[in-house]
């Protein structure tokens, strides 16, 4: 569902995000795990990929 910008900021719903990177290993091999999270710390996105 998409709110209307007005209807969103009356609710408390923030439109900041930031992005998270961090390098993690999984079975001795380095992964790259992003992740898009609202301010309020709602999670929009992640992906994990071998660099």
């Amino acid at each position: 569902m998409i709110w209307p910008l007005h209807q969103a900021q009356s609710v408390g719903f923030s439109l900041q995000w930031h992005l998270d990177e961090v390098v993690i290993p999984i079975d001795g091999e380095n992964y790259w795990l992003w992740r898009a999270v609202y301010v309020n710390g709602i999670l929009l996105d992640k992906l994990v990929q071998k660099q």
